[in-house]
């Protein structure tokens, strides 16, 4: 994930704003400022109410054996870890310091690596659960349970937990003017390098490429059993030799759009997911690679005021896929908004299902009554 590009960014934006308290700001960097000061606070408070929905409902007693939900309610568990974070990093840069010892840097800037790299595969993992349940049913009973999603969850804790122990020796307090700031040492400049590259691979390179196949294929083998369930409904050999980009567009329209099959609407919510995380990353990303390429190639650590603009609005668009999720689930799950209703009702499933067997039984008691 972009978790030393963030950290490095942080400093970068508060050298710049110190170096230009002086003297009034460019239109630019106050911008720059603004969208910081404003953007943030409000991503971070919607999101952890919005994670925090999601978490309750995912670990519902109605949701706890659906398709994904150790994944989605481990992915919100670990969005408000990274939203807590940046939090506390936008205090210490836009409040009040309260990041003042080591050990605080250390295990925020810890926490950051392993919950940036945890949202990005966590995503991968319903992702392929996705695959599992739409190109073999047969086998995502035996694949994709509850026990084998919380194996591969714990795993990936695990991994994560040992992979970026080095933040925890690399980090500390640095000086930046007249001000300490959290901040990854340069005695390890080298090291963090080659870090960066191996974490860009590993957050970057390597989900990308699993989630755009795997999206790729789920869709094309929706769109294959939509049109051969067409062509078997008309009975007609014609309607399955003309199949152009009109036919499969107004398949994919009449698939996704209304879905009457369960394993289509779960599929639609999750690839929605997964693609806005790849859309929204993206930007952020690809300003990171410029700045590794950049690294290598020059030794010149200045940045001009429209670049450090482009990387805010970046960080911006990054910042959001921690809090967006609640809206995709409300939008496209019926199941989630069913649960949610319940939680906010303060009702359970249980209860709820009783409720409209008894309400069932009532009517059709009234309708016996009136017939006699």
């Amino acid at each position: 994930m972009n978790t030393t590009f963030v950290m490095d960014t942080e400093h970068n934006a508060s050298n710049i704003l110190i170096n230009n308290e002086e003297r009034s700001l460019s239109t630019i960097l106050l911008a720059a400022k603004t969208m910081r000061t404003v953007f943030i606070p409000l991503i971070v408070v919607i999101g952890l109410c919005g994670n925090t929905l999601s978490l309750m409902v995912f670990s519902a007693q109605s949701m706890r054996r659906s398709s994904c939900s150790v994944f989605l309610a481990s992915l919100a568990a670990v969005d408000n870890t990274f939203l807590v974070n940046l939090l506390f990093t936008w205090i210490d840069g836009e409040m009040v310091t309260i990041i003042s010892t080591d050990i605080l840097c250390q295990v925020l800037i810890y926490f950051t690596y392993v919950t940036s790299f945890l949202s990005v595969w966590f995503v991968v993992g319903f992702t392929c659960e996705r695959y599992i349940a739409i190109c073999f049913p047969l086998k995502r009973t035996f694949l994709c349970s509850v026990k084998r999603e919380k194996i591969a969850v714990v795993a990936l804790i695990l991994a994560a937990f040992g992979l970026y122990n080095f933040s925890l020796w690399t980090s500390g307090m640095q000086q930046f003017g007249p001000k300490l700031k959290c901040s990854l040492k340069k005695e390890y400049f080298q090291v963090l390098n080659i870090v960066t590259w191996i974490d860009t691979l590993l957050t970057m390179v390597i989900p990308f490429v699993i989630i755009i196949i795997v999206n790729s294929l789920v869709l094309r083998t929706i769109i294959q059993g939509s049109l051969k369930s067409n062509a078997l409904s008309r009975k007609s050999s014609f309607a399955q030799k003309k199949v152009g980009s009109f036919v499969i567009l107004e398949t994919m329209k009449k698939t996704f759009c209304k879905p009457t099959n369960p394993q289509i609407r779960v599929t639609r919510t999750l690839i929605m997911v997964s693609m806005t995380f790849l859309c929204l990353n993206l930007p952020s990303h690809a300003i990171r690679l410029c700045n590794l390429f950049s690294s290598v190639m020059s030794k010149q650590q200045t940045i001009s005021e429209e670049y450090f603009l482009l990387q805010e609005v970046t960080l911006v668009l990054y910042y959001l896929t921690f809090s967006c999720n609640f809206v995709l689930y409300t939008l496209f799950g019926r199941n989630f908004k069913t649960s949610l209703m319940l939680i906010l009702k303060c009702r359970s499933y249980t209860d709820e299902r009783r409720r409209l067997i008894l309400g069932r039984l009532s009517s059709n008691n009234s309708n016996t009554t009136h017939l006699v």
